[in-house]
């Protein structure tokens, strides 16, 4: 550390530091140096972040710190790192948290490349879980990205992800606005940030979309100079999977929503995309989560890249060299995906909109007699006074009315009769709401694999509709449950499923995602 003057007489590997003993550095980078150190008294490793002295010297962001340093201390959440203690010592601020011991994820993909879908998902849930935790707390990390996601090996194939420095770039970005640009990491930054309007919770959203598709790509979702990259952020397309199975096409609309230009057309929590996550991941066949082994990543006592202080150098991946350029189906630009259910073409959608059956009630046919017959006033006399006539004609018109309404009343009880009608459910929003579980998932069975197998999904899907939902279905699972079987009729052929599915909207995309998930939790 000779001639480094911000970080001069900082202590060495073996000496004290307060009531630490440093074993190690870990990392280091402009913010300051990590070490590896035990707690003296209670034999406690920890991660002690000690900050550069010109951060010190400004007295209004040291108080702002150890302020935020308090919130931290009270924040708890499996997947946030534990805040021990904070304070100054020797005219240095210092931080001492929970030790992770297995590196972090960008050193894993560093090293390995991208993860397995249902991996990448899982870590992303629960960074995601633990920035909701944060955010009800009043926090917004700023500078969610893979060099902050620390990472613990709870078996070999599972892992647990923590959230780092959450805070603690707040009172760095209030520090050092003025003089050295916001704080944040440009591969990660919402297109707001960009444009130098403050960090919101929609802005921690879209950096969870950006880390996600680092965790399946390998690499930041846009590539090339600081130019280039944030032209990426500001104009690019979202970047999406190639490939049309149930899985992608859910992580493409989770990345198309959380990833949108416009802060509110995002998730609207955190916990919501966690919930998208957690959705997607199960969806197809669950295959090895693929963790890379214990020896191709750091060795047990890494700190990883020292997150915040210095992160790691991006890997490239040559399946996913075009970066953004992969798209599934129709391009999606953001912006046009809305949050909440939206017809699409040639779909159903549940509410007071009617298909089918209901399309002749505003005026049937038979009430046409009726009608050009009270326009007269009555029944216009004949000449020649022919009463019988008359009667006749009356008469006729009355055995009219009567046909057309008993018409309506039966097209009516048709479309409620349910799965033992003679022709079955015809509208999807009259399908039967309390089906129990005996009956629903032998039906949901033949149809849950559209993607796969879609003939059998289409012949199968009447039945389905017959049988309708059962009484735990929640109000979007049911739109979800609506949209997929309006979908599946309206499509020809699995490759007409495959691209309606990936032209539905965001909001109704989620919501049948979450309800196959369900039909998937409850069948066995």
């Amino acid at each position: 550390m000779k001639g480094d003057t911000s970080v001069a007489g900082l202590p060495q590997e073996g000496q004290p530091f307060g009531r630490y003993d440093i074993d190690r550095r870990i990392g280091r980078g402009g913010m300051g140096v990590v070490y590896a150190a035990v707690q003296r008294g209670l034999g406690r490793q920890v991660a002690l972040k000690v900050l550069s002295s010109d951060l010190a010297d400004n007295e209004d962001y040291r108080h702002r710190f150890l302020r935020e340093a308090e919130v931290l201390a009270r924040l708890d959440s499996p997947h946030i790192i534990q805040v021990h203690d904070a304070g100054e010592q020797d005219g240095w601020l210092y931080i001492a948290t929970q030790l992770v011991p297995d590196g972090d994820l960008q050193q894993m993909l560093n090293t390995s490349g991208p993860l397995a879908p249902e991996l990448a998902l899982d870590l992303t849930a629960q960074v995601a879980d633990g920035i909701e935790t944060a955010h009800r707390a009043g926090i917004i990390h700023r500078d969610i990205k893979p060099s902050n996601v620390l990472l613990r090996r709870r078996s070999d194939d599972d892992l647990q992800a923590y959230v780092c420095d959450l805070g603690i770039s707040r009172v760095m970005d209030s520090a050092h606005t003025k003089t050295q640009g916001v704080i944040g990491t440009f591969a990660y930054m919402a297109p707001e940030r960009h444009e130098g309007l403050d960090a919101t919770e929609a802005s921690d959203t879209y950096a969870l979309g950006c880390l996600l598709w680092a965790c399946l790509s390998g690499e930041a979702p846009y590539r090339g100079t600081d130019g280039q990259v944030l032209m990426g952020h500001l104009n690019g397309a979202v970047p999406q999977l190639p490939g049309s199975d149930p899985r992608s096409v859910a992580i493409n609309a989770i990345l198309r929503r959380s990833m949108a230009k416009v802060p509110a057309e995002r998730h609207r929590t955190a916990a919501e995309f966690q919930a998208s996550c957690e959705a997607a991941a199960k969806l197809g066949t669950s295959g090895p989560r693929n963790v890379p082994p214990a020896n191709s990543w750091p060795a047990p006592g890494s700190q990883g890249s020292s997150p915040q202080f210095a992160s790691g150098p991006h890997h490239s991946n040559p399946q996913f060299a075009s970066g953004p350029q992969h798209q599934s189906g129709p391009q999606h630009q953001s912006g046009q995906h809305l949050s909440g259910p939206q017809q699409q073409s040639g779909q159903h959608q549940s509410g007071p909109q009617h298909q089918s059956g209901h399309a002749g009630f505003n005026a049937p046919q038979p009430f046409a007699a009726q009608a050009q017959w009270d326009r007269t006033g009555g029944p216009a006399k004949q000449s020649g006074n022919d009463n019988r006539l008359t009667w006749a004609i009356a008469g006729l018109a009355v055995l009219i009315l009567i046909v057309g309404v008993v018409a309506i009343v039966a097209l009516n009880l048709g479309d409620k009769k349910g799965p033992n009608s003679p022709d079955g459910v015809t509208d999807v929003a009259d399908a039967p709401t309390s089906a129990s579980n005996g009956d629903f998932c032998p039906a949901f069975d033949k149809v849950q694999d559209a993607s796969v197998s879609f003939d059998s999904a289409k012949s199968s899907i009447q039945e389905f509709k017959d049988v309708g939902t059962t009484e735990g279905t929640s109000e979007s699972q049911r739109n979800g449950f609506e949209k997929f079987v309006a979908l599946v009729e309206d499509s020809e052929s699995q490759s007409d499923y495959a691209t309606g599915l990936s032209d539905l909207s965001v909001g109704d995309s989620t919501d049948v995602y979450a309800f196959l998930s369900h039909g998937r939790t409850i069948c066995p």
